[in-house]
């Protein structure tokens, strides 16, 4: 028994989830294209590129993140049980460290053509990658897990609504 304002409000909610994801995950592929950037000079052309490069692998990586997070955590977890708890919160957490993570993994699979030995990319920047995108996963995954918990009053159907339908 889906209601249609209670599935509009999930939705907007996995929206505004989403959004922030690509947020955080374009401003990590800005920090990632930087970094590869620096080694052509601060001032030449082709140092946009791996910037914009960066910025977009990290919006598809914070994409895939946000629609990973939202389908576990909003669109399953929460249809099925309408409420959340603080164990929801650590799930989401962990959801988001898990998320956060394989963003990264896609940053630097992206940015991988535009080094000029993938294996140093792998052994050194990968690590350095996921030295950010963990904290800013479970960072995430916390204000998103706490996003659901303020919002899921605005979710559930309120004693008014539920009249109505009866």
């Amino acid at each position: 028994m889906n209601d249609p304002a209670i599935v509009r409000r999930r939705r907007r909610l996995a929206f505004a989830i989403t959004a922030g994801s690509i947020l955080i995950g374009g401003a990590c592929g800005y920090l990632g294209g930087v970094a590869v950037g620096s080694g052509y000079g601060y001032f030449e052309v082709i140092a946009l590129l791996p910037v914009a490069w960066g910025v977009l692998c990290g919006a598809i990586g914070g994409l895939a993140a946000g629609l990973f997070w939202c389908r576990l955590m909003i669109h399953s977890r929460l249809a099925r049980t309408n409420y959340v708890s603080f164990g929801f919160v650590f799930l989401g957490i962990g959801l988001g460290l898990v998320a956060g993570c394989g963003a990264t993994v896609i940053l630097h699979l992206g940015l991988l053509p535009l080094y000029d030995d993938p294996s140093q990319m792998i052994l050194s920047v990968m690590v350095g990658g996921l030295f950010f995108g963990t904290p800013a996963g479970l960072g995430y995954g916390l204000i998103a897990s706490l996003l659901c918990f303020i919002g899921v009053d605005r979710i559930r159907p309120s004693a008014q609504e539920e009249a109505d339908r009866a």
